[in-house]
């Protein structure tokens, strides 16, 4: 049997992103030294040096960004807000601390994108350190679903990740997104639509109601033309067939010019022989 291999950071090319990449390739990336020096320079409000260490890590941004995939936001939204982590390290980088820029950017840039998908894509707001630990889960999920070639339990993302199966539980119920009822998205053949096309309306009418009305209602005369005229008659008075609202015994009864229980006992007769014929005709 085929491995099933799973590629947890496949990147689906838009138009859009591949313009931005071949625009960030064209910048030129810096040295320590060159670091060092940029970062003295933002700290005394020179922007064109915050312009030039920012733009030298913008590929690190893409390559962040591309781990937290499949989270409710698209990667070109992802890198956006990787990019602003980035300058807010920028603003805050300290070269005398002795760190390399990019460890020092690396946390700001991935708190930008967990909190970015915590707050957009679900209604309720998560803490971060529950933001981490679902990221870890789906991590841990993708990488035994390709070593065991099925779903794990959640005993075996236990063992895997050292986290209690209690918590798995309730980190993974809340890991749910919002969906937009107006995103659009493809349907087939490059047709376009959104979530609006998909899901029934409970409380629309369906488009075969109508059809199946009228045979109903062609089926039900049929029957109630082999009754005899005033039984017929006493039926429809009584059920409100034609009319859309049935009369009570009384006024059936004054309608007909029969006693109230004579009207009873002649629809019962035929409520009965409607029944056998129905019964005959299902063998037919």
């Amino acid at each position: 049997m085929r491995t099933l291999k799973i590629n947890q950071l496949v990147t689906i090319h838009t138009e859009i992103l591949d313009i931005y990449l071949g625009e960030i390739c064209k910048y030129e990336l810096i040295t320590p030294e060159e670091e060092v020096v940029l970062g003295q320079k933002i700290r005394d409000g020179d922007e064109s040096a915050l312009h030039k260490l920012v733009t030298a890590n913008l590929r690190f941004v893409v390559s962040v960004a591309k781990r937290y995939q499949n989270n409710g936001l698209s990667l070109e939204d992802l890198i956006s807000e990787g990019n602003r982590g980035l300058i807010k390290a920028a603003r805050c980088f300290d070269p005398t601390r002795g760190f390399k820029f990019i460890s020092f950017a690396v946390w700001s840039i991935r708190q930008s994108i967990m909190q970015a998908i915590s707050e957009k894509r679900r209604i309720v707001r998560l803490p971060g350190n529950q933001l981490v630990a679902i990221a870890k889960l789906f991590q841990a999920e993708g990488e035994l679903e390709q070593r065991l070639e099925r779903n794990p339990t959640y005993w075996e993302l236990a063992d895997y990740t050292a986290i209690d199966e209690r918590k798995i539980a309730d980190y993974l119920a809340h890991s749910a997104f919002a969906v937009s009822l107006d995103k659009e998205f493809e349907i087939a053949n490059g047709k376009t639509g959104n979530m609006l096309d998909l899901i029934e309306d409970k409380n629309g009418i369906k488009s075969d109601t109508r059809l199946m009305g009228e045979s109903d209602s062609i089926l039900l005369k049929a029957l109630l033309n082999k009754l005899k005229k005033r039984e017929s008659l006493i039926i429809r008075l009584s059920y409100g067939i034609d009319t859309g609202h049935g009369l009570d015994a009384d006024d059936v009864a004054a309608k007909v010019g029969l006693s109230k229980e004579r009207v009873r006992q002649i629809r019962m007769k035929a409520i009965k022989k409607l029944k056998r014929i129905v019964k005959v005709e299902m063998f037919y």
